[in-house]
């Protein structure tokens, strides 16, 4: 609702696919798109790197979430990258470092803190109140 009621771009939840490369076609578990960089939004897939990018783990996911993706994330220049884990109830947020394609550790929160974005201003979300953050949603 506050993307959408200020406008600020576009919120995505799988599936829906962000092709960077004809053999590097990648599926995301939320992403968001900012208004600028709207250009990347196709009819089927994303053409580009969103603006952010959030994965929730799970036992099947965390391995390729935490090393596939986050390295291809960052080759291919998504600005922040998020892991959500439900079974260690934390956020972990990645930024790219200054004109390099490799993350540096940013917010670690956990889900007694207030999730707050430079992407989202004004914007605040208690993560107990989330309920991707509960296990139940990673099963």
């Amino acid at each position: 609702m506050h993307v959408r009621e200020r406008r600020l771009g576009e919120i995505f939840v799988a599936p829906c696919d962000i092709v960077f490369a004809p053999s590097t076609v990648l599926e995301p578990d939320n992403f968001f798109v900012s208004r600028a960089r709207s250009q990347i939004v196709g009819e089927k897939y994303l053409t580009g790197p969103p603006d952010l990018v959030v994965e929730v783990l799970s036992e099947g996911s965390a391995r390729m979430d935490r090393h596939i993706k986050f390295a291809q994330y960052a080759l291919y220049g998504v600005p922040e990258y998020g892991l959500i884990d439900p079974y260690g109830r934390t956020l972990q947020m990645f930024r790219l470092r200054g004109g390099e394609n490799q993350y540096q550790p940013a917010e670690r929160l956990g889900f007694s803190d207030t999730l707050t974005s430079a992407f989202f201003p004004g914007f605040s979300l208690p993560l107990a109140d989330c309920n991707i953050c509960s296990p139940e949603f990673a099963v």
